[in-house]
């Protein structure tokens, strides 16, 4: 059955009645209904799930306190769990879920200093087993003289190949992103601009280094978010 493969294990554990198992193609028992014979039987149910839940940054709350909002879901065996593995200068809200639910739950992390980098990484897990980490980076990058000013991230995952620019007002009007080397160009940035980069053609397996260097008068800024 298409796309969960789904078995039923009949074994003989002594005389009596148990139930037969309908299932709503999604790899999760649903109802149980009478099902008897005098050797018994015990049903075990196995779904072949591989994929993994997805992870992604869904919302950018500039604030303050600036947020950023990831939304997790699996729609195969559904959630299981959600748990923080790391959290640098942000504080993380998690909503409380049924396990196996397909419906998206929505994690909200919150910068703690606003002056700060801050950063997040998250461990999802679905009823199969199947896992998905995902570590989006919050960044301020504030134009505080009259030179470029910039930023380095080290350590980023090569799934986290997205450079969201929210721009402020004042905004920056230019912003390089350098990674691994490569230079990718955002220009004539408008105050309150939002735009995002896909810097995934520089991107290896392994850590990868991202330094973001910030053009415009004093005191403009920018929140960006390094993601997938």
């Amino acid at each position: 059955m298409d796309p969960i493969d789904q078995r039923i294990y009949f074994t003989n554990y002594g005389a009596g009645t148990i139930e037969s198992a309908n299932f709503d193609g999604t790899g999760r028992t649903t109802v149980l209904s009478g099902l008897t014979s005098p050797y018994g039987l015990a049903l075990q149910f196995a779904s072949s799930d591989v994929t993994a839940p997805s992870c992604a940054l869904t919302g950018i709350i500039p604030g303050p306190p600036k947020q950023i909002q990831v939304t997790a879901q699996d729609t195969g065996s559904g959630l299981a769990s959600i748990s923080v593995l790391a959290v640098t200068n942000a504080t993380v809200s998690i909503p409380p879920f049924p396990t196996g639910t397909p419906t998206p739950v929505v994690v909200t992390a919150t910068k703690t200093d606003q002056t700060l980098g801050a950063s997040v990484t998250l461990l999802v897990a679905d009823v199969a087993g199947n896992l998905t980490t995902c570590d989006p980076v919050m960044l301020d990058v504030i134009r505080t003289n009259g030179k470029p000013v910039s930023q380095t991230v080290s350590d980023v995952p090569v799934l986290e190949n997205q450079v969201t620019v929210h721009n402020g007002a004042p905004g920056l009007k230019n912003l390089d992103i350098t990674v691994n080397g490569t230079k990718f160009k955002v220009t004539a940035l408008g105050d309150n601009q939002e735009t995002t980069v896909d810097v995934s053609s520089a991107m290896v397996e392994g850590n990868n280094t991202i330094t973001l260097t910030a053009y415009g008068k004093p005191g403009s800024s920018a929140f960006v978010l390094i993601h997938d």
